[in-house]
């Protein structure tokens, strides 16, 4: 081929993998809500997953069931660990908004599969920084929270 066929297929591939590279960069800047009806409480959005289940699955606890948080301590009442989960959301100025969606996000992921509360809670932040060449770089901050998923042993304790 001549010099001037692979320059034109040597463009072509450069412009793919430049779109590839901002159409990626787009979707992972906008997270989708993993739950509309929760997005749609907050002007932020959230990002929920299920890490690993640990032994055998249980059933989905009901939206309404109480999920408690044991940060130092852990429950009374005897309990399994059924699995690790974590929730993700952009950073804003509004803080306190922040934070009450980490809580329903990881309420929201521990009623799914099947627990009582969560323990073992840990914050994080990371920072996605996209830019090219000759393109200023900009991110996004996120802050998330990784929990373990506690489920009591008799269902009828209660603390």
């Amino acid at each position: 081929m001549s010099k001037h066929v692979w320059a034109l297929v040597v463009l072509c591939i450069c412009g793919a993998l430049g779109y590839f590279m901002w159409s990626f960069g787009q979707r992972i800047s906008q997270p989708v809500p993993a739950n509309p009806a929760l997005a749609s409480k907050s002007l932020v959005s959230v990002e929920n997953q299920v890490l690993e289940i640990f032994g055998e699955s249980h059933p989905a606890r009901r939206t309404d069931h109480p999920i408690r948080f044991y940060r130092i301590e852990g429950p009374r009442c005897p309990f399994v660990e059924i699995g690790e989960v974590r929730t993700t959301v952009p950073w804003t100025d509004d803080e306190t908004e922040v934070r009450q969606v980490l809580r329903e996000g990881m309420e929201e992921l521990a009623r799914s599969i099947g627990g009582d509360g969560v323990g073992n809670l840990n914050q994080f932040s990371q920072t996605e920084v996209f830019g090219g060449s000759g393109v200023p770089a900009s991110g996004t901050k996120f802050l998330s929270w990784s929990a373990t998923v506690l489920r009591f042993v008799d269902p009828d304790c209660s603390e």
